[in-house]
């Protein structure tokens, strides 16, 4: 038998995602938690009850067979025995109570995959409502989103392969896609094997660990082979069992649970279904909560018929006495053949009748249903009762409405999963609620086709708490579809729904959870909760001081819940699908972060902007140990990448002009930074490279020089001046003289990418081609004011520093005065230094602090300071040479010591030449491997010193032994072993001859 939840009372059927137990989760040590979860289920099974026969009652005079189904030997003690077989026998008079003995964990001795399965004893009367509380607490069940009862034949049951196939499938996908929990009897015969080989079928395609099913079967103790193998007082874990032995019932491998009904007699059938009714009833009002509007919300259930017998048409008409839906498998066989043909036959005669009426068959429908019903069973009064009871089912319209006749063949099989949707759906006919199902169950194609189809469908502002609810759960279909169906972002998306979609979903999410955790919760910190203002702050960390983040202050209050149109600081976001674009990209969750992307309108800001937030989060150090998302994060990172360049590609083969804009254009939605900032800040080398961007750059290059002048004509204007007069420059077009700059300055240019677009910003003004003639005097302050000029200048005067100092260094100068060119070098060197801080505080940084952190993370800002340090330290060591110990003894080494400095300052110098030429093309290359070499040979070089360290040591103990002195000890370690890597063996010290160095030898 089986019982369905009512629809009055304010109720509504509806799928949540409370998990009314999982709250008591605690992070402690996991073999402490298992421990203890264990004691508090042997604990809790310790209070059920068991029957046991008290009355043996013969079955017949003299007989030793009680009517419970044992034999008298097989009665536990105390019980007491009678010899009229005529006295009557029931559970409830002849039956006491003891404390359960079977409960624990199966093991399914022989299955491949060794199978295990929670199993507890329970008497048929037992409070449903404690069994359901000890399913979800000591069993650690989700709480499901629907319940599927499966009811239908159990001993020769026959179904072809394709019907079969068919169920199976149809039976997982709804499932599957819904969470349910399927309940059945449990046992391996009938349609219960069926419904076990489906789930077993689908665990071994999809894996059991990222597909959990919860698949109950409630069968009778009674009926059970080798069930003694399952008793033990305090709980077997696991009890091993074949069900081999007997003539009752096996329990099914393929189900993960079991409650195991006891009534006190032996090979009973049926016995269970009492129990189990009251049991799937329990569940559905167990797992319902109140909504934010103060509704009661439980979980749906159905009922699935699959051929069957006088049982089954039970188990239906108590279904639909409780309302619960009913799906008919016709073709099946038996009773489900039955009530179809029934149905239909009703429908046809009286679809004209109003709800309330009562339905009834005339005379050629009554014999016509006796006729199905005589093929089953000849006995003309079981035809009358089950006639009676069929007729039953049918008698008003809300009854005959909640029946689904599913034809199990042909092509429509593949569609159970709809039939056994729809028949749920039409329980409750308001839309919202349906609606909230459809939600639940993660079945957009169920909402198209039944709730947005027809006149009375849900627009605009009536799906906002269903886009909510979407969103939160990342169920990308839905929010499609409520877009398609008049949900505006500009009208949806507040401050206030955004935050609660931030507080709702970090906690779920491991890296979001830490690092925001971290922020508000840290050491010291009193507890905060998340605002819009924290993850703007997180958003600007990962981009750096350059990212100008859109939540400046927390704009929704921490006691908001939902967007209220009467708060003027709850106004709707201008442009919400970028927010959710950002909220889906810290979340990870790539398939919403696309479908925003694509539904934005700055598609390739977006991308980059992806790709540097994705990089960042795979390089963090919260997920230093999880190597794997890792990876998989960098591989989402490429993807966006690539999709910027192929948008890139279109614009370029569209227009050139307005291309090079787009990527100089900023971009307020993503933090006023430009295409090309936010590609250096990800690192994506691969659009750089793209010709649309060394179009640009080229441009930027050459000023307003025409692109196509020649190398030789331009190193002869900067050599010779009176040349300019002779290069051809770009002039202002007409069309920029009356529109207004493109992009606006940032507050600094000391990066890279900035100064690329202040230098363009002059550049969106003019363009090649010809016009009036220009003067003599624009001429040259556009030649002089082009990049490429200043670079060219520039690395003359650093030549021309180096050829001097170099020859400083290398020609004598006075001890006791600087020297004119050491006076200009170092005026040079100062000028240095002030460039040096200039670009030290025009850092785009908000403190000094950070300004500091990002300019020395620059590997030749370093080698700046040391040749600026090298050279201060020669220069005070030339003071103090004048002033200290002028005419001293130690006057020379001081000078010695300045002249060292400002060799090694040269040295410096020179390397830092090497920078310049990351601007040629064939160069800059080169000094790129050069630079990754160096650091692949530091670890060759740590190799290589293990083996030469230890050679010097030996060679030193062994040779040398009796050296004093520590400096010639060293020596002895580093240089000798240093030379015979190149071939001088020092023969001559090796063979015994004294040596000056090694007087002891």
């Amino acid at each position: 038998m089986m019982r369905g939840m009512g629809d009055g009372g304010g109720e509504h059927q509806l799928s949540t995602k409370v998990r009314p137990y999982s709250q008591k989760e605690v992070d402690v040590d996991k073999d402490e938690t298992d421990g203890a979860h264990a004691s508090s289920e042997i604990e809790t099974a310790k209070k059920f009850l068991k029957r046991e026969c008290s009355t043996f009652v013969p079955t017949s005079a003299g007989g030793d067979k009680c009517k419970c189904g044992r034999l008298l030997k097989d009665h536990a003690k105390p019980f007491t025995s009678e010899t009229d077989h005529n006295l009557p026998w029931s559970p409830v008079n002849n039956t006491r109570k003891d404390l359960t003995d079977a409960f624990g964990e199966i093991h399914f001795a022989g299955t491949p995959e060794n199978k295990t399965a929670k199993y507890i004893r329970v008497e048929d009367q037992t409070n449903v409502n404690k069994l359901v509380d000890y399913a979800f607490k000591c069993w650690d069940l989700p709480q499901p989103k629907m319940i599927i009862s499966i009811t239908g034949g159990a001993q020769d049951f026959k179904m072809d392969k394709k019907r079969k196939d068919g169920f199976k499938k149809g039976l997982m996908k709804v499932a599957v896609s819904t969470g349910a929990w399927i309940v059945t009897g449990g046992t391996k015969a009938g349609i219960m094997r069926i419904c076990g080989e489906a789930v077993q079928d689908h665990l071994t395609a999809h894996g059991e660990k990222d597909n959990p099913l919860v698949t109950i079967g409630v069968a009778t103790w009674g009926c059970l082979n080798d069930k003694e193998h399952l008793v033990d007082a305090g709980g077997k874990f696991p009890a091993e069992y074949s069900g081999l032995t007997g003539k009752g019932s096996t329990l099914d491998p393929n189900h993960t649970h079991f409650f195991l009904v006891d009534d006190g007699t032996v090979m009973n059938f049926g016995r269970e279904a009492a129990l189990r009714g009251r049991l799937e009833a329990e569940i559905c009002k167990h797992s319902q909560v109140k909504t934010d509007k103060g509704e009661v919300v439980k979980v749906p259930i159905v009922c699935i018929c699959v051929e069957g017998g006088p049982g089954t048409l039970d188990t239906v008409a108590e279904a639909i006495e409780n309302e619960t839906p009913v799906v008919i498998m016709d073709g099946t066989g038996r009773i489900a053949d039955v009530i179809a043909y029934a149905h239909r036959l009703l429908a046809n005669s009286q679809t004209s009748r109003a709800e309330e009426e009562t339905r009834v068959y005339n005379e050629e429908g009554e014999a016509l249903v006796r006729r199905k019903l005589r093929e089953m069973n000849s006995n003309e009064a079981k035809v009358t009762e089950w006639y009676n009871k069929i007729k039953t089912l049918f008698n008003t319209r809300r009854r005959h409405d909640l029946f689904t006749i599913f034809k199990l063949e042909g092509s429509s099989i593949s569609d159970i999963d709809i039939a056994i949707l729809k028949a749920l759906l039409k329980v409750d006919s308001d839309k919202e609620r349906q609606l909230k199902l459809a939600l639940s169950w993660d079945r957009v194609d169920i909402a198209r086709m039944e709730i947005f189809s027809g006149d009375n469908m849900l627009k605009g502002k009536n799906l906002h708490d269903s886009m909510t609810q979407a969103i939160g759960e990342y169920k990308k279909d839905f929010i499609q579809l409520f877009l398609e169906n008049g949900v505006i972002m500009k009208e949806y998306l507040t401050p206030c729904i955004l935050t609660k979609l931030y507080r709702d979903a970090y906690p779920k999410n491991k890296f979001l959870r830490d690092y925001f955790n971290s922020k508000l919760r840290g050491p010291g910190k009193e507890r905060e909760e998340l605002t819009l203002k924290t993850v703007g702050s997180m958003i600007k960390s990962f981009l750096g001081g350059n990212y100008n983040p859109l939540y400046h202050q927390n704009i929704c209050p921490s006691e908001a819940q939902s967007g209220e149109a009467a708060d003027p600081f709850n106004k709707p976001f201008a442009n919400g699908n970028r927010e959710l674009f950002v909220f889906s990209l810290l979340l990870q969750k790539e398939n919403m972060t696309l479908f925003f992307w694509e539904e934005g309108t700055e598609q390739i800001a977006g991308a980059l902007f992806a790709c540097r937030i994705l990089r960042h989060m795979a390089g963090h150090s919260l997920l230093k140990d999880d190597i794997e998302q890792q990876n998989k994060l960098r591989a989402i990172a490429d993807e966006y990448e690539e999709r910027a360049i192929g948008i890139l590609n279109q614009c370029q083969e569209d227009d050139d002009e307005k291309t090079q804009k787009i990527l100089i254009r900023e971009q307020p939605n993503f933090g006023s930074l430009t295409c090309v900032d936010l590609a250096v800040i990800a690192d994506s080398k691969k659009f750089i490279a793209h010709t649309g961007c060394q179009a640009l750059f080229q441009s930027i290059w050459m000023g307003r020089i025409m692109p196509y002048t020649s190398k030789l004509r331009f190193l002869a204007a900067v050599f010779f001046p009176p040349a300019i007069l002779s290069l051809e420059f770009t002039e202002r077009s007409k069309e920029h003289q009356t529109t207004p700059q493109i992009t606006q300055k940032h507050s600094s240019a000391s990066s890279p990418e900035k100064q690329v677009v202040d230098n363009l910003e002059d550049e969106n003004q003019i363009e090649v081609g010809g016009g009036e003639k220009l003067t003599w005097r624009k001429k040259f302050s556009r030649f002089y004011t082009a990049p490429v000029t200043k670079f060219t200048l520039n690395l003359i005067t650093y030549m021309v520093f180096l050829f001097l100092f170099s020859f400083f260094v290398l020609s004598k100068y006075p001890e006791n005065a600087f020297n004119y060119l050491e006076g200009i070098l170092i005026i040079w060197v100062f000028s240095f230094a002030i460039e040096e801080f200039r670009q030290l505080l025009v850092e785009d940084s908000e403190n000094f602090k950070k300004k500091m952190t990002s300019y020395i993370s620059n590997f030749w800002n370093w080698l700046d300071l040391g040749a600026l340090l090298l050279f201060l330290a020669g220069v005070i060591a030339r003071l103090l040479a004048f002033y200290v110990v002028e005419g001293g003894a130690g006057q020379a080494d001081f000078v010695n010591v300045a002249h060292t400095l400002y060799v090694f300052s040269l040295v410096v110098y020179y390397i830092r030449l090497t920078h310049t030429c990351s601007v040629h093309k064939q160069l800059g290359p080169k000094v790129i491997m050069i630079g990754k070499m160096m650091q692949d040979l530091m670890f060759f070089l740590f190799i290589l010193m293990v083996f030469l360290i230890s050679y010097g040591v030996a060679v030193q103990s062994l040779m040398f032994p009796n050296t004093q002195e520590w400096t010639l000890i060293f020596r002895g370690i580093f240089y000798y072993p240093y030379w015979q890597m190149f071939g001088e063996l020092f023969l001559e010290d090796i063979g015994g001859t004294s040596s000056p160095m090694f007087p002891n030898t």
